[in-house]
């Protein structure tokens, strides 16, 4: 019982001196995806990927080569925020040739972006949650593309 008590307190520690961190403004920043965390993109894409860290998973932003801005986000962890509605459903598609439903994202639903989501378990139990933002149908149909030959690593 001590020793399960102990690992509690320990654990709980932790979690208070990142809470405290993250507020002084110590969480650590975006970096290039060097370790080979998120997806393998297509060769021909033009993008590159950004990745930021969180305690028990990471986000991954696919970045235009040229201009720097993000073109689809992927979520790689055990806990989504992201839950399907079935009124949000706009159709049905690929993610690294597994297939998904597409939902309305938030600013889709508010006319600001041409913008779904889905979600996808990966091979190792985890899950991915993509969204990918467009001004534009065609933009949206390349970003889509990229999306549906992309390969996860896990």
């Amino acid at each position: 019982m001590r020793r399960l008590l102990a690992c509690c307190m320990t654990g709980l520690l932790c979690l208070a001196t990142g809470a405290v961190h993250a507020q002084q403004g110590d969480a650590p920043e975006d970096y290039p995806d060097t370790r080979g965390i998120c997806p393998i993109l297509p060769a021909d894409a033009g993008l590159q990927w950004r990745v930021e860290q969180g305690p028990d998973f990471f986000v991954c932003r696919a970045d235009t080569i040229d201009a720097g801005k993000s073109a689809f986000g992927v979520y790689l962890g055990y806990f989504p925020s992201f839950h399907p509605d079935r009124a949000n459903f706009l159709g049905r598609g690929k993610v690294s040739g597994r297939k998904v439903r597409w939902y309305a994202t938030e600013a889709n639903r508010e006319g600001r972006s041409l913008g779904r989501e889905t979600v996808v378990k990966t091979g190792n139990g985890g899950v991915a949650h993509i969204w990918v933002a467009a001004t534009s149908q065609a933009e949206l149909d390349a970003r889509l593309r990229i999306l549906s030959a992309m390969t996860f690593r896990h």
